[in-house]
């Protein structure tokens, strides 16, 4: 399986690469940084530079779309702060995409509604 990582400066996409790698995927990764932690390693096939997706929504949809046309990606997964922007946007990707619905995703971030979200069962959550 050929698989696209974002977020390669951050220290769990090197972790999800090298698993990823020792189970005989091809896995590839993005980001808007140059150098990241996943960006160096013999674990990544390559490594793809693209807009900030703070900065440009529809330049990085369009990017990793690019990605997973010119590179044949079978599965997504995002890692940091762009998978609210891939969530919203799932529809329009051309590939399989791991994560939750933009609502959960949401839902279990924001630490107010989190909070409330625990307050309805027996779990204790402090004060917001």
């Amino acid at each position: 399986m050929r698989i696209l990582l974002t977020g390669a400066r951050a220290p769990v996409t090197l972790e999800m690469a090298r698993r990823l790698r020792g189970q005989g995927h091809s896995v590839l990764v993005c980001d808007s940084t140059r150098f990241g932690c996943a960006t160096l390693s013999k674990s990544c096939q390559r490594a793809v530079l693209v807009p900030a997706v703070n900065t440009s929504g529809d330049g990085y949809i369009d990017a990793v779309n690019s990605i997973i046309e010119n590179e044949r990606i079978d599965l997504l997964i995002p890692t940091c702060e762009e998978v609210f922007v891939l969530a919203s946007r799932k529809q329009q990707l051309g590939c399989d995409v791991f994560l939750s619905q933009f609502d959960t995703l949401r839902q279990l971030h924001d630490k107010c509604a989190f909070s409330k979200l625990g307050s309805l069962g027996t779990m204790k959550v402090p004060e917001t």
